[in-house]
């Protein structure tokens, strides 16, 4: 199926030049956190690529971060039953920090939005859909009504909107890349890459960089020290 491109402003604040090498998180920490990991049912690639999202999530959007985390618990026992309902691995609890900051966006009581204009940011809720995929999957979003703002709504659209996306691909790094980047664009990057491994793209320029940093951002909930910076 075709997602059209994705990119909305929790995102972008986040997307600025990826580092060429590996950051302020040390290999030691990076080893830690995918331990850790590991033991909640994720397994993250060991991979430089996933090791530099990780120190630009830790940096420049480490504010992002800390607001995303403090947020997590309110949101959990939403996201993670939906997660499970649906069969789907615990790694997608990531793409809400990643995407909204485990925050309602643009709901009336978000403050996360104050200082945007309306009308710059399509993406909207905890899962930020676009209109046209929230109509794609259910959702009304006109004048004067947005189910995406219904937080149970959209997280019902967003697992069968991965669910898809992991169908068509059969891997989760490709899956993610098209959630936010649309079909499309990952089908272009595999391609011109003549690869299907999500991390060489990323590396090579085919793709940006957002399946990687779901991946960061499933470390940085199994280990939140990972924010501290004199424990990097």
């Amino acid at each position: 199926m075709f997602r059209p491109s994705h990119l909305t402003l929790p995102f972008l604040l986040l997307l600025t030049t990826p580092a060429i090498a590996a950051g302020p998180v040390t290999a030691d920490a990076f080893h830690h956190a995918r331990a850790l990991a590991k033991a909640d049912g994720i397994d993250i690639p060991e991979d430089v690529v996933v090791q530099r999202a990780l120190s630009h999530l830790t940096t420049r959007g480490e504010a992002f971060m800390r607001r995303g985390l403090d947020r997590r618990d309110d949101w959990a026992p939403l996201v993670d039953r939906a997660i499970e309902d649906a069969g789907l691995p615990p790694l997608i609890a990531a793409v809400p920090l990643i995407e909204s900051g485990y925050s309602n966006w643009g709901a009336p009581d978000s403050r996360e939005v104050s200082s945007a204009s309306p009308g710059t940011i399509p993406g909207r809720g905890l899962w930020m859909f676009i209109p046209e995929t929230a109509r794609l999957y259910g959702m009304k979003v006109n004048a004067r009504t947005d189910d995406r703002l219904d937080p149970e709504r959209e997280t019902e659209a967003a697992m069968a909107l991965l669910t898809d996306l992991h169908d068509r691909y059969n891997d989760w790094g490709l899956a993610l890349a098209a959630y936010n980047q649309g079909s499309r664009a990952v089908d272009a990057a595999i391609e011109a890459g003549e690869s299907r491994d999500v991390l060489r793209l990323i590396e090579a320029g085919h793709l940006n960089p957002y399946a990687a940093r779901v991946m960061a951002g499933a470390l940085l909930l199994a280990d939140p020290g990972l924010l501290d910076g004199p424990s990097r």
